[in-house]
């Protein structure tokens, strides 16, 4: 059996950590003006858990939320005591991620479900992507949910980009061009469709 040298050895992984640590992720926020929306579907309720769907960005982030107002990333999260994404006072008209609350307007509410927007502040929604890896994460508040990236190259420099992950999906494609800041909501040939493109998520000063 061939040994390879130990100076060699230690070398090679030490190249092998450095790749590992080496992704190099971009963080976005939510662009001005972007509302951020609640849908609480009573009707499908299951044991004491209401699937709540927050949609910000063209994104959504799907939670379970108890009967004490407390929405968990999994069914199972709040039997094991991990901290909520969020908690949701209906009736108040108020939701608290944190340390901070946020006013919310209801503009549906009935046996099927509640839909409620945020009124005030921006939300603490981040973007975390990794290009290279094809992948990246969702924060909300002090909450990390995982998500791939599908990258599909239109044209020379433009992107689209759909996201999913086991919280998380896009309704539609972003546009990205390389180089740019923000990741947008629009057409790709906006001057041959006449439909111009719109910040969705703002790149952040590193």
């Amino acid at each position: 059996m061939r040994r390879i040298p130990f100076l060699l050895l230690m070398i090679s992984l030490s190249g092998l950590i450095v790749a590992a640590g080496g992704q190099k992720f971009e963080s976005y926020a939510l662009a001005a003006r972007q509302p951020v929306q609640i849908s609480i579907d009573h009707y499908q309720q299951r044991d004491g858990l209401t699937p709540v769907f927050i949609n910000a960005g063209e994104l959504q982030i799907m939670g379970y939320m108890d009967k004490s107002g407390q929405v968990f990333s999994q069914p199972s999260a709040g039997k094991h005591r991990e901290k909520p994404l969020l908690t949701i006072d209906i009736a108040g008209g108020v939701m608290a991620i944190g340390q901070r609350s946020y006013p919310l307007a209801t503009y549906e509410a009935n046996a099927i479900r509640t839909r409620m927007r945020v009124t005030a502040a921006a939300v603490p929604l981040r973007l975390d992507v990794d290009w290279a890896g094809r992948r990246g994460e969702i924060i909300l508040g002090e909450t990390r949910l995982p998500l791939s990236l599908q990258v599909r190259e239109k044209t020379y420099g433009i992107e689209t980009i759909r996201v999913a992950g086991p919280n998380v999906m896009t309704f539609t494609e972003w546009i990205h061009v390389q180089g740019g800041q923000a990741l947008e909501n629009g057409s790709v040939e906006p001057e041959k469709t006449g439909q111009a493109r719109t910040a969705a998520w703002v790149r952040q000063a590193e």
